[in-house]
């Protein structure tokens, strides 16, 4: 997943737990682990594939966590580590496909937190539509509220790709 984050630094988030931010106006490029290899680290088997901003100046961004069904909020300014993990009930696909594959951000006065996370699923090419307590005063980990899910297309199966921007949401797939 990508995201435009803070200053104009392009964040995207790898399957190998990492995740990359490009400096737009320098071309430098920082490569961040964000989930361990130790078995130690809860989050050591994190498949990241969505990446989100709530706002492009938030020291907070949320991944897509493809082995379970969680969006990580991970803080990359000064703590450089996970925060909270929201868990994804009624996020449903086949145990021998890929979770999670895109996620994005859309504001809207209807969440009382300010928007809903748009998470695509490459299975039944659904999008699961959430609304994370982010405003919450919640320990390390919270169930999320299921709001809608969403087929856009109902012959297409595998999405691979979600943004929003300037109003309209944008759905790409394998």
């Amino acid at each position: 997943g990508l995201a435009i984050g803070p200053s104009g630094m392009l964040v995207s988030s790898c399957r190998d737990g990492t995740v990359l931010r490009a400096n737009l106006k320098d071309g430098v490029v920082e490569q961040e682990s964000v989930v361990g290899g130790s078995d130690a680290d809860p989050y050591h088997r994190r498949d990241l594939r969505g990446c989100a901003l709530t706002n492009p100046e938030s020291s907070y961004f949320y991944l897509g966590a493809a082995s379970e069904p969680a969006v990580l909020e991970y803080e990359w300014h000064t703590a450089r580590r996970i925060t909270r993990r929201f868990m994804l009930p009624g996020f449903e696909h086949p145990p021998t496909e890929g979770g999670i594959q895109s996620l994005t951000w859309v504001p809207t006065d209807t969440s009382r937190h300010q928007g809903y996370f748009y998470v695509g699923s490459h299975s039944g090419g659904r999008i699961f539509i959430y609304d994370l307590p982010l405003l919450a005063d919640t320990g390390p980990e919270v169930n999320a509220r299921l709001v809608s899910v969403w087929t856009p297309l109902q012959d297409r199966s595998a999405i691979a790709g979600l943004s929003f921007s300037g109003g309209m949401l944008f759905v790409s797939y394998d």
